[in-house]
């Protein structure tokens, strides 16, 4: 159903000391610039052993996912954590926003991630 034009894997860097709240957060290495597409789709965070944590949706990919990649100190405190757990992330192109919705509610009831709490159902 969906036009799959790209899937990127990205993985965990240690980034070294952080001042509190995070002092042991290690975060997702941030993919490099332009490698992003800034078109609609889905992304999935995955932890070390593979399993999907954390699904969500975007109209455009690159302005979503650079939030991800803040100072951690700035992000709400469940995302930061889904961050720190998460080793890779993988986003699937999709023709329009709707089509990035049904893939983002499709992919949530088959991998029930632990950090989707709303649709998880």
């Amino acid at each position: 159903m969906w036009n799959i034009h790209g899937v990127q894997a990205f993985e965990r860097e240690t980034t070294g000391h952080c001042l509190q709240p995070y002092p042991d957060l290690t975060m997702l290495r941030r993919p490099e610039t332009g490698t992003i597409p800034e078109d609609p789709g889905s992304y999935q965070f995955k932890d070390a052993q593979g399993r999907v944590i954390y699904v969500g949706k975007a109209a455009n990919l690159r302005q979503r996912l650079s939030n991800y990649f803040a100072d951690p100190r700035t992000l709400h405190p469940r995302t930061a954590q889904m961050v720190s757990t998460a080793t890779s992330v993988e986003w699937t192109i999709v023709r329009n926003e709707v089509e990035a919705l049904m893939l983002e509610y499709s992919l949530i009831k088959e991998h029930r991630p632990r950090f989707n709490v709303r649709m998880r159902r």
